[in-house]
């Protein structure tokens, strides 16, 4: 499992200087907003669907 400084690392490269969708969302409530990178939680969650998908590719090339 990748850690929330490789996952971090690695969107640096993107061209352009563009978003994700996601990364739209946050400046609605400024309080939240703020509680929310905060957190860190954007970078957690993404480390966490990383691993689920790996985790499911893995299962895909077993059945294969």
């Amino acid at each position: 499992m990748k850690t929330v400084k490789e996952v971090l690392a690695t969107g640096a490269s993107k061209k352009g200087g563009r978003k994700g969708g996601g990364s739209r969302k946050i400046g609605r409530n400024k309080t939240k907003c703020a509680r929310y990178r905060g957190e860190g939680r954007r970078e957690k969650n993404k480390v966490k669907k990383q691993a689920k998908n790996a985790k499911r590719e893995a299962k895909d090339k077993l059945r294969r």
